[in-house]
């Protein structure tokens, strides 16, 4: 929660008091089963311009260029550039997102 005008000299006392409360709290925390936990992982193909580190992803093709959506990257022209930074289509390079 925040205060407004709080004075300076009750700043240090109430700090102590969120302090306590903070570890107090802190120990209270349910721990979860790390078995019970299950992550979802997915991989993702993109990829990304060397030179600014701008990517390219074929769910979403590249809108600036009129590149529309599900645009595999080789089948970009040869002529394409990074968006950003007008690097050539060979600065980019292939890179799997885990997610």
């Amino acid at each position: 929660m925040h205060v407004h005008d709080v004075d300076k000299v009750e700043l240090p006392g109430l700090l102590m008091e969120l302090s306590h409360l903070y570890f107090e709290q802190l120990g209270t925390e349910r721990e979860v089963d790390v078995k019970t936990v299950v992550k979802e992982t997915t991989e993702e193909e993109v990829y990304q311009c060397s030179d600014c580190m701008t990517m390219y992803n074929e769910i979403y093709g590249d809108i600036t260029q009129n590149i529309p959506p599900k645009t595999t990257f080789e089948s970009l022209p040869e002529t394409y550039e990074c968006s950003l930074c007008e690097a050539p289509k060979s600065s980019f390079k292939k890179k799997v997102l885990v997610k």
